[in-house]
């Protein structure tokens, strides 16, 4: 990832105009970039301020294709602000829909999945089990003392949920 305060620049400008036709084009073209530090963040305050729902796509879409694993940091670092359940939810599904591996961060999502909406945890569990091969025992162990406080909350459907989780991180 490069680092380029003129290229952050532009895309802020772009991204305050709202004009959803030079957004999207901005956006299609970034995928033909190396990618540039700020440029997930920008894009994320963006998809979590717009109420323009192509706008919201074209950046959903633009996610689930990042292939460069340099980009994970800053995605994760996303995952982990406070975003609207809809960009979180956006989010979690670009991790596992872009193929990457996320195993180093799966304690991090799983503490996302244990106090997450169901939708989120849904999201979290799938991208944990695209990386379950890469998790280390111990780390694997953590997880699993997470989702014990789970088995306890009586939430039903998260419960099962996270049942479903510790058989895969046992296999």
């Amino acid at each position: 990832m490069i680092r380029s305060e003129k290229k952050l620049k532009e895309l802020n400008i772009l991204l305050k105009g709202n004009n959803s036709e030079k957004i999207i084009k901005a956006v299609n073209l970034l995928r033909d970039e190396e990618p540039f530090t700020g440029a997930v963040e920008a894009l994320v305050l963006h998809y979590d301020s717009t109420g323009d729902n192509t706008v919201q796509d074209c950046i959903s879409d633009f996610f689930n294709d990042l292939k460069d694993p340099s980009v994970r940091e800053e995605v994760m670092a996303q995952i982990m602000t406070s975003v609207k359940p809809p960009t979180l939810q956006m989010l979690l599904s670009s991790c596992w829909q872009s193929g990457l591996d996320y195993s180093a961060y799966a304690t991090d999502l799983a503490a996302i999945f244990v106090n997450a909406d169901l939708p989120a945890a849904i999201e979290c569990m799938t991208v944990i089990e695209e990386s379950v091969s890469g998790i280390t025992e111990s780390h694997k162990e953590g997880i699993l003392s997470l989702l014990d406080g789970i088995m306890e909350s009586g939430d039903p459907a998260k419960v099962a949920l996270a049942g479903e989780l510790s058989l895969i991180l046992r296999q």
